[in-house]
């Protein structure tokens, strides 16, 4: 729940960008686009997670798609996906 938070006021204050703000700030600079350093894994489904190299899963809930981590993100413990 406190990641939820963080993120979301992150994006806030960032205007849309989750990533952490020093790694997008140095993305930007390397010339990557908005899209590239806005997320980390969001959009990513099937390929690899820059962090770890896991493969990025997609979700939907509520009728929104969520993308994710299964090794940075792990569920938590009883949680069901899929």
């Amino acid at each position: 729940a406190e990641q939820v938070k963080t993120i979301t006021v992150r994006a806030y204050r960032e205007r849309g960008v989750t990533r952490d703000p020093h790694e997008a700030a140095a993305m930007k600079a390397d010339g990557y686009r908005r899209r590239e350093y806005r997320h980390v894994v969001f959009g990513l489904e099937g390929e690899r997670c820059p962090p770890c190299r896991a493969p990025v899963e997609r979700l939907e809930a509520g009728g929104r798609r969520l993308y994710l981590c299964p090794e940075c993100q792990p569920a938590p413990a009883g949680a069901a996906r899929g």
